[in-house]
């Protein structure tokens, strides 16, 4: 299970990354979408690092 969850969040990483580097050609535009799509990718990043973090720390402990 626990490796499950690990699997998931490197997914959602990696989604992250990919729709940050798609921002950045709207980012050379001067597109507000781009600004946007750049925190999105973001967010997905750190939430599914976040999760690594918490799943590693639950692995631990059980």
């Amino acid at each position: 299970m626990i490796a499950l969850v690990a699997i998931c969040a490197l997914v959602v990483s990696v989604i992250g990354f990919g729709i940050m580097l798609g921002s950045l050609n709207l980012i050379d535009r001067n597109r507000q979408s781009g600004d946007w799509l750049w925190i999105l990718g973001m967010i997905l990043i750190e939430g599914g690092a976040i999760t690594i973090l918490i799943d590693i720390g639950i692995g631990l402990m059980t």
